[in-house]
Formats: C-alpha cells, structure tokens, sequence
C-alpha cells in the first residue's frame, strides 16, 4: 500500500531532531567514510613508495597507469553498483525484501557482463592513447601495466557489490573493518614487492589486485557466515534474467551519474599527458590522488544521505528526506572549510610525502592551490546530486554532470591547457569551472524540487514491482500445477 505523506512520522526540527539525525548520519557515514578512504589508499601507498625512488618516469609511468585503470575499470564498476546501492535502499527501506534478493542477484549478472567490456577496453589500451597523441614510452609501460591490473577491478567490482547491499540494510561497519584490515596487507605487499623485490611498476599491480581480491573474498566469507537479511537471500530464479535488461537500464541510469562524476579527474590526467611533460603528468596524478583521498569525508556523507534518504523516500516520508539532506549538507560544509585550510597551508607538506624530487613537489603545491578554488563548489554539487539521485531525479543529474563537467569542465580545459598553451593551469581553471557550473545546477534542482512528489513517485514505482513479483510467482505456480496436471495424466494412461 502506498502511504499517504500526512500519515508519515514527521520529525521535529528541534535541536533534539537534528541531532537524531547526526547520529543516524555518523552510524551510516563513519563506516563508509573509513571503507572509501581505505579503497583510495591503495593508489596513496603505492605512489609512496615508488614516489620515494625519485624517478619522474616511473612514478609517470604507474601513476597514469592507476588514473587509466581507475577511470575505465574501478570507476565503470563502482558507478554499477552504487546504482545497485539506491534500487537496494529503496527496496530495503520499504520492507520489499524479496525484490532486494531478486536485484541482488541481477547486478552480479550485470557485474560480469562489465567486466568482460572493462577486460577488453583494457587490453586496447595502446591503439588508444597512440591514437590520442601520447608518447610511444609512455603508452608501452602503462598498456602493459593496465592489464596486469585487470584482476584488481574484478575484485573491487565484487567487493562493491556485498559492500553497497550491506550498507542498503544497514550495516555500515563491515566494509569499515575489512578495509583497514586490507590497507595493512597492502603496505605490506608494497613493501615486498617495490623495496624488498625492486619490482617497481610491477610490484605496485600485483600488491594492488592481491588486496582488492583479499577483501573481497573477505566480504563474501561474511556475507554467507552471518547472513544478515535471510528473506533476500534465496537460490537462483529464473525471474532474476527476465527482468535484466529493464534492470540494466535503471542501474546505468542510477550509476552513470556516479560515473560520470568520478572520472573527471582522469580526464583532466589524459590531457595532461597531451602537454609531452613527463613531470607534469606525474605532479598530476599524484595531486589527483590526494585529493581521491582527501575528499573521500565529503563522499562519505554523500554516499550515507544516498542511503538514508532513499530510505525515507521508500518509506514514504518526505519531511525526514529533506531534514536528512539539510543536516547532511551542513555536515560536509563544515568538513569542506577543513580541508580547505589543510590544502592551502598544509601544500607542500603533502608534496614531500609523495616524492623527494623537487620539480615535482613545485607543481604538486600549484595544483593543489588552484583545486582550491573550486572545492567548495566541488562539496556542494557532491552532496546534493547524491542526495536527487536518491530522490529519483537520475536523469536530470546525469545531464547536469554531462553538460557542467564535459561540455564545459573537459571542454574547456582542453581548449585553455592544450589550444591556447595555458599548461596543467589551463586544464585546472577548465576543472573548475565544471566545478560551479554543476554546483549552479544541483542548487537549483533542490530548490525548486517538490519532494512530496518525489517519495511518492519511488513508492509507486516500488508498488508496481512488488506486483509485478507476485504475479510472476502466480505465474509459475500455474506453470508448475499444470506440468504436474500433465504428468500425472501420462502416469494415469
């Protein structure tokens, strides 16, 4: 039954409200906040260590090659299951729990359909980055690279799959503990394979996939032993292939705004690699790093509002979605004029973290001062279009992510970095000024946005599956009577 919005709990907006609020927010977004910074110091640590041997090239060389993997492989599967994590919620946060198990068992046929395109893509790499214009040293090391990095996304793509179902049925702190178990074997690894070995580049993907492929086997062996949500975990159906296609269009209506979003930065790395500059590119991808780093306590929270709002809005409750969303956004403002202060003053600090070679750290500190310039506006647009995903407004984020951040982020930092010979500082002021644009945007769609409406719409979606799942079960019940019918007559005769 589809609840009417004057008949749902309306929250106070009292202190005591709000911070009810918080609470639910720090249970939810501390959890996700610690398994999103674990999954990014992967690339930190493995760029410390080759940073440390002082060569631009090779720190060149693997670092493009993690920004390439990252934005065709980690990035395509992550954005794949986030939209996995908001189909969860709503079912979840609607008691629908059968139409929980029936989508979880879909995205793993998804999953691996991804993978095997991702697989492909990356054993293309050379043809490509030769096609685009990059040097023939540069486009030698990373292809080969690339591909040795294959088994680390089909980890991370299963791993985000249990991680973003244990968060749609609230349990936040699984994937917490498993990543900062796995960023220890990962230092670990690092040190044996680059110091001990002296594998270098080499040593950097096998560590890489031996932890993605730890963690997610670690996950797995959690999900069967404790099994926290029994009504959505059942055999195999047949009803999870009839629905897959339409399924795969709302999970890459759901995670190609995620996407689209994530590889932004990696971008903004290929057109760096078009200025020929080998210490360039690697001050880039370092800087890029950091910042995957640094602003994961945003994306924390804006993952958690996804969650937390998607389950209002299944339940019906409006008034909650909003005051959720509204506590939310003060949270990562807050966290956002912290890192602010961190980055400006704190530059060349975590230049020296990353390499010992000067030129290098000369441009890290540049970079980080003109990202700056755009973190608020990269804050608030984050936290907001998470929170319109959430709301069922997919569509209209993803046309603003493609229009804020391609026609006039990319665009315009290919045309001032490469075009008009402005250097990385070109391709930087493109970046954000995508960065404000998005921001203009999202602001204006929670504005005007009518979330009565928009709750409403989710459950009548969610009513209309929950339909569709019983009549299919009529439908084989029939099936299976009638066969039944059948043999017993032929027994009979």
């Amino acid at each position: 039954m589809i609840l009417d919005a004057s008949e749902q709990f309306r929250p106070s907006h009292s202190l005591h409200g709000s911070l009810e609020i918080i609470r639910h927010l720090l249970h939810a977004g501390l959890p996700t906040l610690v398994t999103s910074i674990t999954t990014f110091l992967y690339d930190l640590i493995s760029l410390y260590f080759v940073g440390h041997l002082n060569d631009p090239h090779i720190l060149a060389s693997i670092g493009f090659s993690l920004t390439w993997i990252d934005a065709f492989g980690v990035a395509i599967v992550f954005g794949v299951a986030a939209g996995f994590g908001t189909l969860a919620s709503h079912a979840y946060g609607a008691g629908k729990y059968e139409t929980l198990g029936i989508i979880y068992q879909r995205i793993w046929i998804l999953m691996g359909l991804v993978i095997l395109a991702i697989t492909g893509f990356m054993f293309s790499t050379s043809y490509i980055l030769l096609f685009i214009g990059f040097e023939h040293t540069i486009v030698e090391e990373v292809s080969y690279l690339v591909v040795l990095l294959i088994p680390a996304v089909i980890g991370h793509a299963f791993f985000q799959i249990m991680r973003f179902y244990l968060m749609a049925i609230g349990k936040y702190e699984v994937s917490a503990i498993i990543g900062v178990c796995i960023d220890v074997l990962h230092i670990g690894s690092c040190y044996f394979f680059i110091e001990h070995l002296g594998m270098k580049q080499i040593g950097v993907c096998i560590a890489r996939s031996i932890s993605e492929i730890v963690a997610a086997l670690a996950i797995y062996v959690y999900l069967k032993w404790t099994n926290p949500c029994p009504e959505s975990m059942f055999s195999w159906r047949r009803r999870a292939l009839r629905g897959l296609p339409k399924f795969a269009i709302e999970i890459f209506t759901h995670g190609t705004t995620v996407y689209i979003e994530t590889i932004t930065f990696q971008i903004t790395a290929v057109i760096t690699g078009l200025l020929r500059n080998k210490i360039i590119l690697a001050a880039h991808t370092v800087t890029l790093n950091f910042l995957y780093v640094a602003i994961m306590p945003l994306y924390g929270v804006s993952l958690s509002l996804n969650t937390l709002i998607g389950n209002a809005a299944g339940e019906g409750n409006h008034h909650r979605a909003k005051h959720i969303f509204i506590i939310g956004l003060i949270c990562n403002y807050a966290q956002a004029g912290l890192l602010f202060t961190l980055i400006l003053f704190g530059r060349p600090w975590i230049a020296e973290f990353y390499t010992g070679e000067l030129e290098t750290q000369s441009f890290i500190i540049k970079m980080l001062a003109l990202y700056c310039i755009g973190l608020f506006g990269d804050a608030g647009s984050n936290t907001m279009g998470f929170s319109l995903r959430a709301l069922g407004q997919d569509k209209y984020v993803f046309k603003s992510f493609v229009f804020a951040y391609y026609f006039v982020g990319v665009s315009l930092s290919y045309i001032l970095g490469i075009i008009y010979e402005l250097g990385y500082s070109g391709i930087w002021y493109g970046l954000v000024i995508g960065y404000w644009t998005m921001f203009i945007l999202m602001l204006y769609k929670v504005i005007t946005l009518d979330w009565n409406d928009s709750t409403r719409m989710i459950q009548m979606n969610l009513h209309e599956q929950t339909i569709l799942t019983e009549l299919e079960l009529e439908s084989i019940e029939h099936e299976v009577d009638n066969n039944n019918n059948t043999e017993n007559i032929l027994k009979g005769q």
